[in-house]
């Protein structure tokens, strides 16, 4: 940054406290401070008279250089990140009426959320005022946008567009991530970010036309704010507020282990990891010095925690080889979700999946469901029941179903049709008609492996009629 180097030099020379001390070094004392005094004022006027038009074309010059190629008009030139972060301003302007700023800056925020481009939004703006809070009526407005409120994160503390900025990586933990504003905004706060380090890249959010009179207004202002910004640079300056860390509902961590997705999606596959922490999961499921690399489009943590490995619209390395309901790349047509537990130890005893976990599970897989046509929720051992058991017996189904994720009967049907047909028709491969009956019993009736029960086919026989009358 020799631009900004240049800056710090140029105020380090003609600050007035600077020039004062030197006007009072060299000259001797008077007797008419009032001459002196008018003479230092004279040159103070002077150099600030130089002074700014030359920080105007270097902090000009310095944020135009550091946006360049940094801001898209397209969803589809934006890579995914974990967050878009969008600087706060007021919803109505002082004379009454919507302010069309905060409009555009909305519906694009929402547009990113809803095209997949990021799992959470930072709203970050002022809220020191009674009666003036701007996070919480951006996020108003992006709930009546259909956007989950639980993927939305208030900063109560960005009062300046430094703070925003810094405090979404200092604070809220974000590496890279989305600016979404007007370009005059986000060429500043490219600028601002790039002076610290930062990864981010912006999206444009429509323009808002303006008469002349306002127009002129809005540039003076802008062209002021960059040279503020490039002051703050230059002095390292730092946000008003920093306090403590936040966790956000969701990180994202990249894993390299995916390919071009070939199916639309219309499954989710849920998985449990065999691991005991997050961490260890992320690590075996983003490695790639394995025979096999795998990967899952979603981590979920024991306490809730939710970390993205896969963009949605790739795919994934979650279900190998695997079948259901004819389809044989399940992997291309599906969405993978990991959660983490043990699954059964060696006396067959399986853990339970604590309700904060299950709680993100569900409103992850709402989410999913809300912009896909999602067929079926099932588990890993539905779809490659000769390989696999999980998420395994003691994984909560029903609750799922209650929530309108997957199906669920609590019904028996007594029928005459042999087993394999039945499992059959509801999607199973039935290559080996016994461990597709194990992976039945593990989904939709768990209390023949927990507890005995005796009526398996009976419930299959409900099951069957249920996808039967869905279909």
């Amino acid at each position: 940054m020799a631009i900004v180097a240049m800056a710090r030099e140029l105020l380090t020379v003609w600050t007035p406290t600077a020039h004062m001390e030197y006007a009072c070094r060299m000259e001797k004392p008077s007797k008419e401070p009032s001459s002196r005094k008018k003479k230092w004022l004279r040159r103070t006027a002077i150099g600030c008279g130089l002074l700014l038009p030359l920080l105007a074309i270097i902090a000009e010059t310095s944020v135009l250089i550091a946006s360049a190629g940094r801001i898209a008009d397209d969803l589809s030139d934006l890579p995914h990140c974990n967050a878009a972060v969008v600087p706060g301003c007021s919803k109505s302007l002082r004379g009454g009426g919507e302010n069309q700023y905060f409009r555009a800056r909305i519906s694009a925020a929402a547009a990113l959320y809803h095209a997949r481009k990021v799992g959470i939004i930072i709203v970050s703006g002022d809220n020191r005022h009674r009666g003036y809070d701007e996070p919480t009526d951006m996020k108003e407005a992006l709930v009546r946008l259909d956007v989950p409120e639980d993927r939305i994160v208030c900063d109560y503390a960005g009062l300046r567009t430094l703070d925003t900025v810094v405090r979404a990586h200092d604070v809220f933990q974000q590496s890279d991530f989305i600016l979404v504003s007007q370009r005059f905004q986000l060429r500043r706060a490219l600028f601002l970010a790039r002076s610290r380090g930062i990864r981010a890249r912006g999206f444009a959010a429509d323009e808002v036309r303006l008469g002349r009179r306002v127009l002129l207004r809005q540039l003076a202002r802008e062209r002021l704010a960059r040279i503020a910004a490039l002051l703050d640079v230059a002095t390292r300056r730092k946000p008003r507020f920093l306090g403590p860390l936040e966790n956000p509902p969701m990180r994202y961590v990249p894993s390299p282990n995916h390919s071009e997705r070939t199916r639309p999606v219309s499954i989710i596959v849920l998985h449990y990891t065999v691991t005991k922490t997050l961490e260890q999961a992320v690590q075996i499921l983003t490695a790639t010095n394995t025979p096999h690399p795998v990967s899952s489009h979603y981590v979920v943590g024991i306490d809730g925690e939710i970390v993205q490995l896969v963009p949605e619209d790739r795919r994934a390395r979650h279900a190998g080889v695997s079948f259901w309901r004819g389809e044989t790349d399940v992997n291309s047509a599906s969405i993978g979700i990991e959660i983490v537990n043990m699954g059964p130890d060696a006396n067959g005893v399986h853990p339970a999946y604590p309700e904060e976990q299950i709680t993100a599970v569900i409103g992850l897989c709402r989410d999913i469901q809300a912009h896909y046509a999602i067929e079926d929720v099932v588990g890993h051992s539905d779809v490659a029941p000769k390989r696999k058991q999980d998420p395994g017996a003691a994984f909560p189904w029903r609750r799922l179903a209650a929530e309108g994720i997957g199906v669920w009967t609590d019904e028996f049907v007594a029928s005459d049709t042999p087993n394999a047909k039945l499992l059959a028709s509801i999607g199973y491969d039935v290559s080996d008609p016994a461990a597709a009956l194990l992976a039945f019993q593990r989904h939709y009736y768990p209390e023949a492996i927990l507890s005995g029960g005796k009526r398996t086919h009976e419930r299959l026989a409900a099951v069957e009629q249920l996808f039967r009358k869905r279909d």
